[in-house]
């Protein structure tokens, strides 16, 4: 029988090479354990692992979790289509129809959410009781808007003017003659006129608007004066004695104490505008 002194060495290297082979296979096998939040299977491979893309749905996905720059208040360009806060400063003009002073033209400028200014005026002539009246007016408005709505608490500070000319025919007493008699009346008053109101700015710029309060006025004055056509000579001074005479100037100053001098309500029918 012959002896095999090679197998004891044939089967040792066996148990070498599979012992190297089972734990080569082990190392080059990928982890099979889950991965953590946030990182992909480069961490295998030795890469630099990624973040996965958060969700930025914002009811799935917290506040503290969206990143700084995609947060929707951020505006990195300095971008005014990006920025939805409404302009603190704003410039426009309006018409209304008004009480005492008829019509009235404004330039409004919005100052800041909460408050505005607005410098108005108004020129109209009318017939009050036979009299032709013209009415100016120009003050400053002033408006708060105390709850961050279209509600405002105002005060509006100005002065208006009544011009009030009438024509009477007057009979001199002596002679009988019909004399033609032309009187004017300017009137004046500074007044102060506190109101509340709705005063609506929308989107596009559109203005409406009213507002009711009541208007003092102080400091009134008033210069009357009279002029006949071909009188009789000497005769002015009894002219103006007649009741005729009398009654034209009265008439006057009524009106001008209708409109000018007398407290009376403050009010915007209706206001529309345009605002920038």
């Amino acid at each position: 029988m012959h002896r095999h002194p090679q197998k004891p060495a044939l089967l040792l290297c066996g148990v070498l090479s599979a012992f190297a082979s089972t734990a080569f296979a082990e190392q080059a096998s990928p982890n099979k354990e889950p991965l953590s939040k946030g990182y992909d299977e480069s961490f295998q491979t030795g890469e630099i692992p990624k973040p996965n893309t958060p969700d930025m749905d914002p009811e799935n996905v917290s506040e503290d979790e969206i990143a700084p720059d995609r947060s929707p208040d951020s505006n990195p360009m300095n971008d005014p289509s990006l920025d939805m806060e409404p302009r603190n400063f704003r410039v426009g003009a309006t018409a209304a129809l008004t009480l005492p002073h008829m019509l009235n033209f404004a330039v409004e400028t919005l100052i800041r959410k909460d408050f505005s200014v607005s410098a108005n005026y108004g020129n109209v002539s009318r017939s009050l009781s036979n009299v032709d009246v013209t009415l100016r007016h120009a003050d400053i408005r002033l408006r708060w808007f105390p709850y961050e709505t279209p509600f405002f608490v105002g005060l509006a500070l100005g002065q208006h003017q009544l011009t009030g000319e009438l024509d009477r025919n007057v009979t001199e007493p002596t002679s009988k003659q019909t004399v033609g008699a032309h009187g004017k009346l300017v009137a004046s008053a500074n007044y102060v006129a506190p109101h509340v109101g709705w005063f609506s700015v929308w989107d596009s710029g559109f203005i409406v608007g009213l507002d009711i309060g009541y208007l003092l006025p102080a400091s009134p004055k008033s210069k009357f004066t009279a002029s006949f056509k071909n009188p009789p000579a000497g005769t002015e001074s009894a002219l103006e004695e007649t009741s005729e005479f009398k009654n034209l100037k009265t008439d006057l100053e009524d009106a001008a104490k209708k409109h000018a001098s007398k407290p009376t309500p403050f009010a915007s029918l209706l206001r529309f505008g345009w605002m920038f």
